[in-house]
């Protein structure tokens, strides 16, 4: 995989926080996360990634991470949250505008 453009853009991330996901898969999706970030040319505008469940917790903001180096190092930290499937239903998108699409958090 490649990225075909060189456009900057802020990449923001969700990821299910809730127990459905399994410590195994989280880290399936942490590898892929890498992936993202190793084929695109860092530094991109900025990248956030929150975990949902009944209590949706912020990762990382879009000014976080400037570079590549540090960024890798943010998903290989990347901890299990776990929650109950049924606390999820319908919070990642106020998760996402609740924690990371504010001027706060660039």
């Amino acid at each position: 995989m490649e990225c075909l453009t060189r456009a900057e853009a802020d990449v923001v991330l969700l990821v299910d926080g809730s127990w459905s996901l399994s410590r195994a898969n989280l880290r399936t999706v942490r590898s892929l996360i890498s992936h993202i970030v190793e084929v695109c040319d860092w530094p991109q505008k900025g990248a956030a990634l929150a975990q949902y469940s009944g209590d949706p917790r912020t990762e990382w903001q879009l000014n976080a991470h400037r570079d590549k180096k540090s960024l890798l190092q943010a998903v290989v930290n990347l901890l299990y949250k776990g929650a109950v499937p049924s606390q999820v239903r319908q919070s990642g998108l106020a998760c996402l505008e609740l924690l990371l699409l504010v001027k706060a958090c660039g």
